[in-house]
């Protein structure tokens, strides 16, 4: 709120070629990077001096773009890969299983953790038990002409070989037309972001907690994360400690906010609350004297400032 009103100030005192000035300067340098070397060098300099930016090569530049502007058809180039291509020697039951041996260890330490009272202990292995994670995102929509569906999203965009910067204005103009058009969707795929398919390229579990849902890019199947055949060490210690984190998630102080059906209601009884927040306050002091090298700065008051991250910090210490 504060932000806004000193934002609101600022805009009624300053002038408005000035802010006409100041957004058409913020249009333009979004497109700094889509132009040639020669004109980015200035831009890439100065984001190295003050945020220590590295300036990417440009095939991972190319890349990193086909992720962001197409993350559906990726994703489903994927989910073909895990049914039918490179991941089909996988046994699903084997991951099933790690999976389940995980939940079965969580329920073990929900029993023996001295913060929850008995009833938000029981409404926590409720919530455990109806819990699931799936790898398959899309399994949802298989059908025989999912994909010519998927294709058909993207009627109507143009793109010509050897112009890239051309491609880009027209692949923005065709997106957020269609960002517009989910206004007044229910279709399935138009709720989820864009961010989200991007999440699964880029090997990010996702949490739907109005599911009770945890959803894993198949892309974690592969070495390093999971090896066909190895130790359970290996396979535990790599893709089970990402899912274990994730599992933490649906029983943290907002994981509390949905109940076992995704429901949203708050399941934590109010002695839960004051033990863990109390908890979370000796956790904060803890690192409060721990400071980074660099900048000073106390590790407590940095996780004060990203909440999310002083729960997950927490959390998991907790358990």
């Amino acid at each position: 709120m504060e932000y806004l009103q000193k934002l609101q100030t600022i805009l009624s005192t300053t002038e408005s070629q000035t802010i006409n000035d100041y957004l058409m300067w913020k249009l333009l340098s979004s497109f700094n990077s889509y132009l040639p070397q020669r004109y980015r060098i200035p831009h890439e300099t100065i984001s190295t001096l003050l945020k220590g930016q590295t300036i990417k090569p440009l095939w991972e530049e190319c890349i990193n773009e086909v992720i962001e502007r197409f993350p559906i058809p990726m994703i489903t180039i994927y989910n073909r890969l895990f049914n039918g291509g490179r991941y089909s020697k996988i046994e699903k039951s084997d991951i099933q299983k790690i999976i389940e041996d995980l939940k079965e260890a969580l329920s073990q330490i929900i029993l023996n953790i001295d913060w929850m009272d008995e009833e938000t202990r029981a409404a926590a292995n409720e919530k455990l038990k109806h819990l699931k994670v799936n790898f398959n995102i899309l399994e949802n929509f298989q059908t025989s002409t999912f994909e010519n569906e998927i294709m058909t999203q993207f009627n109507g965009l143009k793109l010509i070989g050897n112009t890239y910067f051309e491609n880009t204005i027209s692949i923005r103009k065709f997106s957020q037309k269609n960002e517009f058009k989910k206004l007044n969707s229910s279709n399935y795929l138009n709720n989820f972001s864009s961010l989200t398919f991007e999440a699964f390229i880029e090997l990010i579990p996702f949490n739907l907690y109005q599911n009770n849902e945890i959803i894993l890019p198949t892309s974690l199947l592969q070495f390093p994360f999971y090896v066909l055949n190895a130790p359970n060490s290996i396979n535990y210690g790599s893709i089970g400690a990402i899912i274990s984190r994730e599992l933490t998630h649906n029983f943290d102080d907002y994981g509390s906010n949905f109940g076992e059906t995704g429901s949203r209601k708050n399941w934590w009884k109010e002695d839960t609350i004051k033990f863990f927040d109390s908890k979370k306050q000796c956790f904060i002091a803890q690192y409060n004297n721990k400071a980074d090298i660099i900048s000073g700065k106390k590790v407590g008051n940095f996780c004060q400032v990203l909440s999310r991250k002083a729960r997950t910090c927490f959390f998991e210490k907790m358990f």
